[in-house]
């Protein structure tokens, strides 16, 4: 992770990533694009766009809204399905899926064998503790046969940790701190359940037989060990919001005292009841100007589909292609701009008739995973991870994740589905008409020739994500040059990015400040940017090779020096940021080989 942490620092210190609101206390997962970030993720985004749309005669674009009423999600399943089970630590305070959290870690007494001490780190506990394990008990079914651990960030939160379990989670229990770990003595783990397990913890008392009793829901918060945990409990991860003149706040509290008045009874429940009309009557108060602000770009694609069809006539197969954001509670955000609150998504449902989707399903995927293949610099570190039977929605016939190898391991950058005719089938039956716009009655709806709606396949691929992946692919560390000064193991960092990513397609430097050297440049700069080429003059004084080695480290593909025999013979140096190799080069001809540099490095995916 060493790795990331240097790109993370790179991208903040040259512009690509800065911490949103940093200045007054920043948001949870929230990041803001920078110069040089917003350009590379404009320029992926319009890579896929140019590889989605403009290279076929089957696919139209389309820009659909991004808050939309709740008939919308009521339709798609995301207000009854868009959930995550959510479980709350009671040590920790911390809020995880279960479904992606670890068992239960337990070490062994005595203490594992040689393979296990080979296998991993030995955690501090370890030795400090053999001098309890006598007094723990002298063997016989209340003697601890396993060491608990529970890793908590410092020694201040290990003592409070101790209090709390000694007095709240569970008073009579053996606990032990040492250090950041608090400890924990399992006399046995009950898994025989069908549902809910039990651990029999060693009690404090010499004078208790009885172990005292934890459930295990077979999984631990992941970060601490703890098995000391809520029920699972459905969380939505849409965002709502209100659209009317007046505050939602001051309806509740209107509807609140409204209820409130004839109410004389204060009983528990009584308070009960109230509470729950008191809900009601303010979600059917707010009911018609509730709205949310779209988890996914597809359900606007979906809604528009006959629009979009008799409006171009197209018939299946063609696809729509869609860019913009999308909005998921997230519990936890994680690894910079890969997991966030609010990101963009490149999407394209593509509509086919029923008997050919799972032709056109493998056929996307093999574009997919060539369209990542063609601007990656390493294509081994992007695979395939196919769905089980039992992961795919009851509406699919079949998905695939394209994963790609972070420095944390294996993970989503793009999923390849195919979706049946599901969406289009709940939109249009939900607002009581079928495809052709006239009444429909519970059958499903068809198309103008009388069949089926077609069904979709879907690629649904995360800028972000895409913006993180190219980065890390690109991101190198080599030696310093020789002649440094810096020590023998120095490196200085160079993004490999394709060219088509690179936020500056080239630099101007001159070799000194000097104004006949400026205006070259000037005049050079301007005869790129009539090409639409992005350029930079870098004219800051220090080193020319300081300056080859900054713009290295942007990811800037090629460097143009203007030097003194640029005046005399017009010529200048052109130099390779992958090679480090240099050329002299007509000075105007630096636009034109620039971009045929660019043209040639397009991909073909003919």
């Amino acid at each position: 992770m060493s790795a990331m942490r240097n790109l993370l620092e790179l991208c903040k210190r040259r512009g690509f990533l800065f911490p949103s609101a940093e200045i007054h206390g920043g948001l949870r997962g929230a990041y803001d694009y920078g110069p040089l970030g917003v350009e590379l993720k404009r320029n992926i985004l319009n890579s896929w766009y140019q590889d989605q749309v403009y290279r076929r005669d089957d696919v139209v674009g389309i820009d659909t809204g991004i808050i939309n009423p709740a008939p919308v999600f009521q339709a798609s399943g995301h207000l009854a399905n868009f959930t995550d089970d959510l479980v709350d630590c009671l040590l920790t305070k911390e809020r995880f899926r279960p479904d992606k959290a670890p068992p239960i870690f337990l070490e062994p007494l005595p203490f594992g064998s040689a393979s296990d001490s080979e296998a991993r780190s030995e955690p501090s506990y370890l030795g400090k503790t053999a001098s309890l394990i006598t007094a723990l008990g002298n063997g016989g079914p209340s003697a601890p046969r396993h060491i608990l651990p529970l890793k908590s960030p410092d020694k201040s939160t290990a003592k409070q940790w101790e209090k709390l379990l000694t007095t709240k989670i569970v008073p009579g229990a053996k606990v032990v701190r040492q250090g950041k770990w608090v400890l924990l003595f399992p006399v046995n783990v009950d898994t025989s359940k069908s549902e809910l397990n039990v651990i029999y913890l060693q009690p404090s008392s010499p004078d208790q037989a009885r172990p005292i009793e934890v459930p295990y829901h077979g999984y631990v918060e992941p970060c601490s060990n703890s098995p000391f945990l809520t029920n699972p409990r459905s969380f939505n991860l849409m965002f709502k919001t209100f659209v009317d003149p007046i505050d939602p706040v001051d309806q509740i509290i209107e509807e609140a005292i409204q209820h409130k008045q004839g109410k004389s009874s204060n009983s528990c429940e009584h308070l009960v009841t109230e509470a729950r009309q008191i809900r009601h009557a303010v979600d059917a108060s707010l009911a018609g100007s509730t709205v949310y602000l779209r988890p996914e770009t597809a359900q606007g694609v979906f809604m528009n589909y006959q629009q979009v069809r008799r409006s171009m006539a197209l018939e299946p197969p063609f696809g729509v292609a869609q860019v913009g954001k999308a909005f998921r509670n997230e519990l936890r955000v994680e690894h910079a701009i890969f997991r966030t609150l609010e990101f963009e998504q490149l999407e394209l449902e593509y509509f086919v008739p029923p008997s050919q989707a799972m032709s056109w399903f493998d056929y996307w995927k093999a574009w997919r995973m060539q369209w990542w293949h063609a601007y990656a610099r390493q294509p081994q570190c992007f695979r395939f991870r196919e769905y089980a039977q039992q992961e795919l929605a009851h509406y699919a016939s079949g998905c695939s994740d394209i994963e790609f190898e972070f420095p944390w391991g294996w993970d989503e950058v793009e999923g390849i589905a195919n979706r049946g005719n599901f969406d289009l089938t709940q939109h249009y039956l939900s607002h009581n008409a079928n495809a052709n716009g006239s009444k429909s009655t519970s059958n499903p709806p068809a198309l103008l020739d009388g069949q089926e709606l077609p069904h979709c396949v879907e690629s649904s691929a995360g800028l972000n994500r895409a913006f993180l992946a190219f980065l890390v692919d690109a991101f190198d560390q080599v030696p310093l040059d020789s002649g440094s000064t810096s020590s023998p193991a120095a490196v200085r960092n160079v993004l490999r990015l394709h060219p088509h990513f690179a936020p500056i397609k080239a630099a101007i430097l001159p070799l000194v400040s000097k104004p006949e050297f400026l205006e070259t440049c000037r005049q050079l700069a301007q005869s790129f940017r009539k090409r639409r080429i992005p350029v930079k003059i870098e004219a800051q004084g220090s080193k020319i090779g300081k300056r080859y080695y900054r713009h290295d480290e942007i990811g800037t593909p090629w460097c143009l020096t203007v030097d003194y025999e640029t005046l005399a013979d017009g010529t200048i140096t052109l130099r390779d940021r992958d090679t480090m190799q240099q050329t002299r080069i007509p000075l105007q001809d630096a636009p034109v080989i620039i971009q045929e540099k660019l043209v040639s490095a397009t991909p073909d995916f003919d």
